[in-house]
């Protein structure tokens, strides 16, 4: 099962065969191949980006939030990662499991692994700011997340406290703990 956050928690995992590593990809248009090297990038999105600002506000908080799970849902794990500060990591609570908790590297490294694998990704997501600071603003967020890897459809529903901040004049995720219900 692969470490996943703040958005995309599918089980996907890279398939041993044969005591190799593959790869399962999915291209734009659906069809699924095996490899066993990493499958190719797409051009990150030049639309897509983090927002630049001086200040944090209620409107671009909840907006960052949206644009990161917009890059996931075009399968764009580049745009995402974009999204999430220096300093970001991350905890994923599943009932009867061990916690699991990323950095953004690793959360990226996941988020490339299983958006690359994923034939569709879509998420709902309601946010309420709960505490503003001016350094900072926590949301609460309600996210259901949908996808088909490998023709399985698999769903996750969590409820997210979210910290943004500013990360060099862009407001970024800084922390997401998401505790799944489904």
């Amino acid at each position: 099962m692969n470490k996943a956050t703040a958005g995309l928690l599918i089980i996907v995992g890279l398939i041993p065969i044969s005591g190799h590593t593959a790869y399962v990809c999915t291209d734009d248009n659906g069809n699924t191949s095996f490899q066993d090297r990493p499958c190719p990038e797409k051009n990150p999105s030049i639309t897509n980006v983090p927002i630049k600002a001086n200040e944090l506000s209620d409107r671009n908080s909840i907006e960052t939030v949206s644009r990161f799970y917009k890059a996931m849902s075009e399968r764009d794990p580049i745009a995402a990662s974009r999204f999430l500060a220096d300093t970001f990591s991350s905890e994923v609570r599943r009932r009867d499991e061990r916690t699991v908790k990323d950095d953004k590297m690793s959360l990226t490294a996941a988020l490339h692994q299983i958006l690359s694998a994923a034939k569709e990704y879509n998420a709902k997501i309601n946010c309420n700011i709960v505490n503003r600071t001016s350094s900072a603003y926590s949301l609460s967020c309600h996210v259901d997340e949908q996808g088909i890897v490998m023709n399985q459809f698999h769903r996750t529903v969590s409820d997210q406290a979210v910290t943004i901040v500013l990360d060099s004049g862009f407001v970024k995720i800084r922390r997401i703990i998401s505790d799944q219900h489904e």
